[in-house]
């Protein structure tokens, strides 16, 4: 089992639809992503035990819909990564697939039955100082 820190701020550097027939393409978005603001729920690492999924709970204002890609007048969003076992009804949290990931960058793609886009971010490390 690997564990990797996620801990800190992440930029969301490219955005794209991995459904689209005619092969990948950038998802238009409006405005700077900002940085994404990475919480644990527990310690500094993270676990990947299943098949490298994240279950993520979003600290917002317009809860329970939870949009991965919303991000508020701060342009920060907090994610906070949740043991899947400790969560009564799972239909509250948001699940990822992590596609690839080293100390610097990451990418997530949402997993979802329900949506019709299937989006994968692409993420960096922004240094916190």
């Amino acid at each position: 089992m690997e564990t990797k820190s996620l801990k800190g701020t992440w930029e969301i550097v490219s955005v794209i639809d991995v459904d689209k027939q005619d092969g990948v393409k950038n998802v238009p978005r409006r405005g700077d992503f900002g940085k994404i603001k990475i919480y644990f729920h527990t310690g500094d690492t993270y676990s990947f035990k299943d098949k490298n999924v994240l279950w993520v709970e979003r600290a917002t204002s317009n809860w329970p819909r939870p949009n991965f890609w919303d991000i508020n007048e701060d342009q920060e969003l907090q994610l906070f990564l949740r043991d899947p076992n400790e969560i009564e009804d799972l239909g509250e949290l948001v699940k990822f697939q992590i596609v690839d990931w080293d100390d610097e960058k990451f990418i997530i793609q949402s997993i979802s039955d329900t949506r019709v886009e299937n989006a994968q971010a692409t993420l960096k490390r922004v240094n916190d100082n």
